[in-house]
């Protein structure tokens, strides 16, 4: 019995329409789920799924991806909830750089942008709780190492 017929008696119908997985490639039964990977079999059907699909963003689904939507790009796992008090401590600390250096202080300009990228990315990573397993020790010393090797090259 080949692999086609194996799953169209599986799926309980003999003369059933079989479409490709865009996930897997592999040929499938039109059912609502792919039966080898798991994914959603909608898009492959749907013409109108494929078109609503192309304008959204992978990383935010809920945004527009001719948007330019600098928060998501840079922090993809970051809840949707916390992505406004991101958007705010970036433009808050791009602010204070631009002042610091619309006045002429350059170099106190140059140390805040060079603590705001690091201090949103230490934020991020907590907010997420990526490291949320491993002890405060590992997170510190890789940090330090980091900064470290940063300022010595």
């Amino acid at each position: 019995m080949t692999d086609e017929a194996r799953q169209e008696t599986a799926a309980g119908e003999p003369h059933q329409a079989l479409i490709t997985c865009n996930q897997c490639a592999h040929q499938v039964p039109r059912l609502e789920y792919c039966i080898r990977c798991g994914d959603p079999l909608s898009d492959e059907y749907s013409a109108g799924a494929r078109r609503e699909r192309r304008g959204r963003f992978a990383a935010a689904p809920n945004e527009s991806a001719r948007a330019v939507a600098l928060v998501s790009t840079l922090f993809p796992q970051l809840p949707r909830a916390e992505m406004g008090a991101f958007r705010v401590a970036l433009a808050i600390g791009v602010a204070l750089i631009v002042g610091l250096a619309l006045i002429g202080f350059f170099p106190v300009a140059l140390v805040a942008a060079a603590i705001l990228v690091p201090l949103l990315m230490v934020l991020y990573l907590w907010v997420v709780d990526v490291y949320e397993d491993e002890p405060i020790s590992v997170i510190g010393g890789s940090m330090a190492w980091g900064a470290l090797a940063g300022t010595t090259v």
